[in-house]
């Protein structure tokens, strides 16, 4: 007994049609398994490497400070070591040129602080950089409030009697600062721009000098970030005038603010963390959410407070609004105290 074979024309090509479609299909999975690339997006392939965490500020200092703290955080979150890397001078020239000429690929972030970031390029020729062109802004970080100090002999006590003491002596009353062209530096340019004062700047070269001028009587006033200040204020050896925060910060209750005196005059030392230009958008997305996540926690927010610092959580776009203001700001009181760029 023979057995015919049954198949029909039409069901052999069906087969032979399945048999060409199954095979494109393995052809295209393998080679997309092959590339690597199958449903991963930037940034889930990202961080593959070690990412180096430039600051623009020596070892011990705030900046520092915050960025150690920031990578011992997001080490673990991110399973890649974070390593800080201190590039000095210039008034962060160094660190903010080391990094924009570096690659776009979220492995080389910077730490900056608001002279690096907005002063420096405003100040010094040399620096031919632009936080908002060539960078990409990733976060805002923490922001020192300024503070104002004096004598614990002098009879000003309030924001009110240092400016009318200035008046009464035009061009004799020293208010200090720690650095030339410091956030501290034009935040006392702004009290004689926007609160009618005529202070002699005197720039004392660091905090210690300068608060030991006020202790010693060499200086009448002295203005620095609140950080250093609090430890001489505290142990009631220098008199707190006055803080420039926009409002009543935890730890820094019992002292005025200058804006009840000033409208609106509300002035911090800030960090940024930013990156080269052109940075992939949603690595940029995925920083600033666990930055701010890092930024959130309590042990955080109790480091930072120990040198007078408050955290800054924001988006993206808050990060690029806040930049872009401090730089009309600075530009203008630069412009008006008539300090030009060398």
């Amino acid at each position: 007994m023979s057995l015919k074979n049954t198949a029909s024309p039409r069901n052999s090509g069906r087969r032979t049609r399945l048999k060409h479609a199954l095979a494109i299909f393995a052809g295209t999975v393998a080679a997309t398994l092959a590339n690597g690339v199958m449903a991963q997006t930037p940034t889930q392939a990202w961080p593959k490497n070690n990412i180096k965490l430039v600051v623009a500020a020596t070892a011990g200092s705030a900046p520092d400070i915050i960025a150690r703290v920031i990578a011992d955080r997001l080490g673990p979150v991110w399973q890649q070591p974070i390593i800080v890397e201190n590039r000095t001078g210039a008034g962060g020239l160094v660190a903010m040129r080391y990094t924009s000429s570096s690659a776009p690929d979220g492995y080389t972030l910077v730490l900056a602080h608001a002279a690096a970031a907005v002063i420096t390029p405003l100040t010094y020729r040399a620096a031919k950089y632009d936080i908002e062109k060539d960078f990409t802004t990733i976060a805002t970080v923490g922001y020192t409030p300024m503070g104002l100090i004096g004598s614990v002999d002098s009879s000003a006590k309030t924001l009110a009697d240092v400016l009318e003491h200035s008046r009464k002596n035009p061009g004799k009353i020293v208010l200090g600062n720690p650095t030339q062209a410091s956030i501290p530096h034009l935040t006392s340019e702004l009290l004689n721009q926007q609160g009618k004062g005529d202070f002699f700047n005197v720039t004392f070269g660091g905090a210690a000098n300068g608060i030991k001028s006020v202790i010693n009587g060499d200086a009448q006033y002295y203005i620095d970030g609140i950080g250093p200040l609090m430890p001489m204020i505290r142990a009631k050896r220098v008199r707190p005038i006055a803080v420039f925060s926009d409002k009543v910060l935890e730890g820094l209750e019992g002292i005025p603010l200058a804006k009840d005196v000033i409208p609106g005059l509300s002035v911090t030392g800030w960090f940024v963390l930013a990156a080269p230009a052109n940075m992939p958008k949603d690595i940029v997305a995925r920083i600033n959410a666990d930055v701010n996540r890092v930024l959130a926690m309590p042990d955080v927010v109790a480091r930072f407070r120990e040198f007078g610092t408050y955290p800054q959580i924001g988006s993206v776009a808050d990060a690029h609004a806040f930049i872009k203001k401090e730089k009309v700001l600075w530009s203008d009181v630069l412009k008006k105290a008539n300090i030009k760029p060398e």
